[in-house]
């Protein structure tokens, strides 16, 4: 029992960071605004020669595409002066992997959204009988981790991105079609190194600020609890 009530808290202590990560990726990978702020940032108008008016399409696509159950991410756009497709064959192939990578991260959030609200429900229906430790030093513990993880993980990116950049693409990637020339290929013009390294520090601050966020409500709701317990001690 005490093997399972250690395992059922380890995940607890592990949902939360996860479940703020993978939130911050969503953020990063669907909605426009990270796109069309880097596209802005790294003059991509300029550097890909495509339309600002088209950028802006294609910063809405990327989100859509990876949320929607399309198979293929096919665009067209005005660049430099002529109206082309915008991704080969090549680029539309990798993307298929780089979109069910952030699908499975969109799963693993859901999971982890579950199993909080999940062990939040129970350890308070149960909370007469369970000898679950309380939320509120879980949420606590988890917050400090998350912070201490994810510090370390930021200093990690700032320090050696590019290595760390390539194992991922070694270890997530089966084929080499992440391997892309600027030259010819349009995506790794309008998502360059420049684009990753900057989604990744947000994804690691966003999470560091929500985790103390967290850490602050769990302290506060549990010094509340405290002075509530006392006062109907002293009644």
């Amino acid at each position: 029992m005490a093997i399972l009530r250690g395992a059922l808290v380890t995940l607890f202590i592990l949902a939360l960071p996860v479940w703020l990560i993978t939130s911050n990726v969503r953020v990063a990978a669907g909605r426009a605004v990270l796109y069309e702020y880097e596209f802005q940032k790294n003059n991509t108008a300029f550097t890909s020669g495509i339309e600002k008016a088209d950028l802006a399409r294609v910063a809405r696509g990327f989100g859509e595409y990876f949320s929607s159950a399309e198979e293929e991410m096919n665009l067209e756009v005005t660049a430099g002066g002529v109206r082309r497709r915008l991704f080969n064959d090549r680029e539309v192939a990798h993307l298929k992997d780089v979109k069910g990578i952030v699908q499975l991260v969109y799963r693993v959030q859901a999971m982890a959204l579950a199993y909080l609200l999940g062990y939040f429900a129970v350890s308070y229906a149960l909370k007469s009988y369970s000898k679950l430790p309380g939320v509120g030093v879980l949420l606590l513990l988890s917050s400090a981790a998350t912070i201490a993880s994810l510090g370390a993980a930021g200093v990690a990116v700032l320090l050696g991105f590019d290595a760390l950049f390539l194992q991922f693409h070694l270890l997530s990637f089966s084929n080499n079609l992440w391997q892309l020339d600027p030259r010819t290929d349009y995506l790794i013009r309008i998502v360059p190194r420049e684009f990753f390294f900057d989604a990744s520090l947000f994804i690691a601050a966003a999470t560091i600020l929500e985790a103390a966020v967290v850490g602050a409500g769990a302290y506060l709701w549990r010094s509340l609890a405290r002075k509530r317990a006392g006062a109907i001690d002293n009644a």
